[in-house]
């Protein structure tokens, strides 16, 4: 989803989404109602485009440069608390206030290089960091906090994530 008024169903409760922006920061927004909308996660500025999946009230934001078209941005837009600059993915849960910001201002990441798995509950977030060499698993248990960092065994000189 680019950016705009981009209105999409939730599934499970009748959720709706969209993605707004203003001249310089844009942000994933949901509503009850259609009426009264609510902020989810960060700003973000310098990207064409952001897309967003949840599961069980916890939601994976990407803001990403795979788009035709562009978008035009100013060259340094006044600052925002907690706004995200370029390329990022950040994993929020508003119902615990638990956030993680996996990357930002990354124009190396590519939209969908990067994938975050979500428990069927929505308290775990994971994906594997490349590294140097040496991939890890990061794991963020968005009700209480807690992040784990494990390395990744490797069989026959590949990596296994199990």
């Amino acid at each position: 989803m680019g950016y705009g008024h981009h209105y999409s169903p939730h599934p499970e409760d009748a959720r709706l989404l969209t993605v707004l922006r203003d001249e310089a920061w844009a942000r994933l927004y949901r509503s009850e109602d259609g009426a009264r909308w609510t902020p989810v996660g960060r700003p973000v500025t310098g990207t064409f485009g952001v897309g967003a999946v949840d599961r069980a009230g916890t939601f994976v934001v990407t803001a990403h440069n795979n788009l035709y078209g562009g978008e035009e941005w100013p060259e340094e837009p006044a600052a925002v608390e907690g706004g995200l600059r370029g390329p990022s993915l950040h994993v929020v849960r508003p119902a615990t206030g638990r956030e993680v910001v996996v990357y930002s201002a990354a124009p190396e990441r590519g939209f969908g290089e990067l994938e975050v798995a979500l428990s069927p509950s929505g308290r775990c977030a994971a994906w594997v960091e490349p590294g140097d060499g040496s991939p890890t698993l990061e794991v963020a248990d968005l009700d209480d906090g807690a992040r784990h960092r494990v390395a990744l065994p490797r069989v026959a000189g590949r990596m296994v994530w199990f």
